[in-house]
């Protein structure tokens, strides 16, 4: 099954994340991209496994990212942020 799945810039100094594109993703990678998400539903260890799969990573560097990743989602959850949703208008019309 295919997930629509959406791509986000970041502006940290304004607090604005715009939304760029979506793209498809498998379930699987998916998941690793919602990780936290997949981490609640109990599937870190599907996830960690399809991450070292797709990257050709071992453990420990699937392990490092998912941390460093994880991470920066706590510090920008920390913030208010302005949702810039202009790319949908162009779909809209």
């Amino acid at each position: 099954m295919m997930n629509a799945h959406e791509v986000w810039e970041y502006n940290e100094e304004e607090r604005t994340q715009t939304l760029k594109r979506l793209i498809c993703l498998c379930t699987g990678c998916h998941e690793v991209k919602h990780f936290g998400r997949s981490r609640v539903m109990g599937k870190q260890g599907e996830c960690l496994y399809r991450i070292m799969e797709v990257n050709e990573w071992t453990e420990d560097q699937a392990v490092q990212h998912l941390v460093e990743v994880s991470e920066k989602w706590e510090e920008r959850s920390k913030y208010e942020w302005t949702v810039d949703l202009t790319m949908m208008e162009n779909y809209l019309k």
